[in-house]
């Protein structure tokens, strides 16, 4: 299509794509994350900021950006959780494809371009980028993650390789990722607003379990901020409340690879994430609450299947692999 000008417009050709941005007190980081979203080079975006019943200067933030960027659109909420902002912002959505931002973070320029051009060469239905992790209390800019190799792989190649590594947040995650919004509009895909741990991670399971192929490349095109694990957003919950989630998360791999039928090569991996999980959440009992020990087992571990035996060799595995790092 032409201007009044003669001059093709670009933007006619390209498909309209939704970045949903939750935001809830975030003053500090808000502007940066908005101006590198508006910043981008592809320009046929719409941005859907949800505000989750902000108490700092947010808001003002947010209706800043859309005084002056029409593409830009706020609604707001009682303070309900990211998952409710997130399912909001999905009943917003218009875009083709759909992008996630967090709004303490921030994206590269070619962010959007790059994920959406990937997309469309590959014709895959995913596309996950590599990310910089910048720790704000250390200034260490570029800290060590794991990533999948880059490459293109059908749905049963790419849940081969995130058995590997189970509980690694780069498969977890929803910013360094494109999704096409006709998958998570066909099952109606929703965030799961009971879980206060993870509702990305069960959220990216459904919608891998709707996908046929999956594009990785190693582009760094995102930058996560990682706050202080002592702040208010690291804080620990209580034990029944950590077992329930814990154990929902569990889950959600365990019904993807069942539907799969991937669980029995891949069963003894995943009850390895859970055992692990279990030393890490039993580190904050001491070594004198064997009540609370005894009541996580029986919940987290017996009730789902791993049996004492299972149990005690993982433990001296564990013990191993401790001194051999001594």
């Amino acid at each position: 299509m032409r201007t009044k000008s003669g001059i093709e417009d670009k933007n006619e050709r390209k498909p309209l794509i939704s970045v949903i941005v939750p935001v809830f007190n975030a003053e500090p980081y808000l502007r940066r994350c908005l101006q590198s979203i508006r910043c981008q080079d592809y320009q046929k975006i719409e941005v859907i900021l949800i505000d989750d019943g902000s108490t700092d200067q947010s808001s003002d933030i947010c209706r800043s950006f859309v005084e002056v960027d029409r593409r830009f659109y706020l609604f707001t909420q009682k303070n309900r959780g990211v998952s409710n902002a997130r399912n909001l912002g999905l009943e917003k959505v218009k875009g083709t494809y759909l992008l996630f931002v967090d709004s303490d973070d921030y994206i590269k320029e070619s962010y959007i371009t790059k994920l959406w051009t990937t997309l469309k060469m590959s014709d895959a239905d995913m596309v996950v980028c590599d990310y910089r992790q910048e720790c704000l209390w250390t200034d260490e800019m570029d800290m060590f993650h794991y990533t999948a190799p880059m490459g293109t792989y059908r749905k049963r190649e790419y849940i081969n390789i995130l058995s590997k590594c189970p509980g690694a947040h780069y498969f977890g995650v929803l910013w360094n990722k494109i999704y096409r919004t006709e998958f998570i509009r066909s099952r109606n895909l929703k965030f799961d607003t009971g879980l206060a741990l993870g509702e990305d991670f069960t959220f990216n399971m459904e919608y891998i379990s709707l996908i046929k192929k999956v594009r990785v490349i190693d582009d760094k095109l995102y930058v996560y901020s990682w706050k202080n694990p002592s702040s208010l957003t690291h804080y620990k919950k209580n034990t029944a409340k950590q077992i329930e989630e814990r154990l929902r998360l569990y889950h959600a791999y365990e019904n993807l690879f069942r539907r799969e039928k991937l669980y029995r090569c891949w069963r003894y991996k995943l009850k390895y994430y859970m055992l692990k999980a279990y030393f890490e959440e039993t580190k904050s009992f001491g070594k004198d609450s064997k009540k609370n020990r005894r009541q996580f087992y029986e919940a987290y571990i017996s009730k789902n299947g791993i049996g004492k035996i299972e149990f005690q060799m993982f433990y001296l595995l564990k013990k191993v692999k401790h001194r051999i790092k001594l």
